[in-house]
C-alpha cells in the first residue's frame, strides 16, 4: 500500500462542529437530564433526610457509588460529573442564573460534608483487606503483590505515612484540604467552586464555609483558601511539587 494510500485509509474523521443552541435554549432530548440533575442537586438533604451526606447518614441511591470500583466508586465522583452538566446548561440558558447558583450552591455543600471526603475520613493506614482480595482487581495490583499486603489503588490510607516514632502507630490526619494528600479530591472540589463563581460571580470566593474532618469534626475555609492550599502544595520543594 503507498503511503498516500494509508493516510488516506486511516485519516482522522474530522468532528463536527457543536451546533447552535435551539430557540427554547435546551433541547427537548435534554429536558429529562436538567429535571433530574435539579431534583437531584435541590432535593432536601441533611440529617435526618433520605439524602444525608453526615458520618451517621447516608447519600440517596440517585448518587452513584458503583461505577468505577475501587477507585471512584465515591458519591462525590457524581457530584464532580453533575457540576459539568450544570456549567453546559448554564450556557444554554444563562438568564436561569439563580436556578444554576442554586444547584451550584447544593452541590458545593455535599461536597463539604463528611461523605465529600468519605474515604479520607474512613480509610486510616494500610487496607485490612489487603490479603483477600477477589481475583478481578489483580489487573490493579503489581504482579507477585496480589493478596501479599499491598494495597488497591483507591485505598486511600490516610496517616499511612505518618507513623509516630516511638509507637510505629498510625497517625491520622483530621482535614482532607489541609492534608498534603487529597490533591485530586481539592482540585475536584475547588473546580466544582470554580464552576459555581463563573455563574454567580466571585464576590463569594472569601466567604467562611464549614469543611467536615475525621470525627465529624470540622475546620473552616473559604474557596479562595483552599484553591491558596492547593497551588502552594504543588509548588512545594522549590517549585518540584510534593514528594
Amino acid at each position: 500500500m503507498a503511503v498516500a494510500d494509508f493516510k488516506k485509509k486511516h485519516a482522522t474523521t474530522s468532528v463536527p462542529p457543536i451546533p447552535s443552541p435551539p430557540a427554547e435554549g435546551i433541547s427537548a432530548e435534554a429536558r429529562p437530564i436538567f429535571k433530574h440533575l435539579w431534583k437531584k442537586t435541590t432535593g432536601t438533604h441533611g440529617p435526618g433526610t433520605l439524602d444525608d451526606w453526615s458520618m451517621l447518614g447516608n447519600p440517596h441511591p440517585w448518587w452513584d457509588r458503583y461505577t468505577g470500583a475501587p477507585m471512584t466508586n465515591y458519591p462525590r465522583f457524581d457530584l464532580q460529573e453533575t457540576s459539568y452538566a450544570v456549567a453546559l446548561f448554564s450556557r444554554r440558558t444563562p438568564a436561569w442564573k439563580e436556578i444554576y447558583v442554586k444547584m451550584m450552591d447544593d452541590l458545593c455543600e455535599r461536597f463539604s460534608t463528611f461523605w465529600g471526603a468519605v474515604d479520607f475520613n474512613t480509610q486510616f493506614g494500610d487496607d485490612p483487606d489487603n490479603t483477600q482480595y477477589p481475583s478481578p482487581l489483580s489487573q490493579l495490583i503489581p504482579p507477585g503483590m496480589m493478596n501479599q499486603g499491598y494495597n488497591i489503588p483507591g485505598w486511600t490510607g490516610n496517616g499511612m505515612k505518618l507513623e509516630h516514632v516511638n509507637t510505629g502507630s498510625t497517625i491520622v490526619e483530621p482535614d482532607a484540604i489541609s492534608t498534603r494528600s487529597m490533591l485530586f479530591f481539592k482540585g475536584w472540589f475547588v473546580l466544582a467552586l470554580g464552576i459555581r463563581a463563573q455563574i454567580a460571580g466571585t464576590e463569594n470566593i472569601d466567604t467562611p464555609f464549614a469543611f467536615a474532618n475525621v470525627g465529624d469534626q470540622q475546620t473552616t475555609w473559604t474557596h479562595m483558601s483552599a484553591v491558596e492550599t492547593l497551588r502552594d502544595q504543588f509548588l512545594d520543594n522549590e517549585g518540584a511539587g510534593l514528594n
